[in-house]
């Protein structure tokens, strides 16, 4: 259902991954909750809702959701390699994210 909800955001103009970020959030607040698959797909959700959104402060706090989420995700299962995908690339869309180096 999730990637069915990814691929109708991804056809239509605009683009909106409300409805599929909504469907994996209470996914992931289920009894489904260290499921790797549910968390890199909310990751990628995220990502998608941070790159879309322009107010800066709101696509941080997606940026930030979809990091932490994917990082869970590597954890539950370092082999998923769709989990680190979405684990970098919402670490990359807040440049000002600390990794605790200077």
């Amino acid at each position: 259902k999730a990637d069915e909800l990814w691929r109708n955001a991804e056809s239509q103009g605009p683009f909106d991954h409300t409805p599929v970020y909504t469907f994996l959030k209470e996914l992931n607040t289920s009894s489904t909750t260290d499921n790797v698959h549910v968390k890199w797909r909310l990751a990628r959700s995220c990502k998608d809702l941070s790159e879309q959104t322009r107010t800066t402060s709101i696509s941080k706090q997606y940026a930030y959701e979809g990091r932490d989420v994917a990082l869970r995700a590597v954890e539950l299962d370092p082999t998923v390699w769709e989990a680190h995908l979405f684990w970098a690339r919402c670490s990359e869309s807040v440049p000002d994210l600390n990794f605790g180096t200077s």
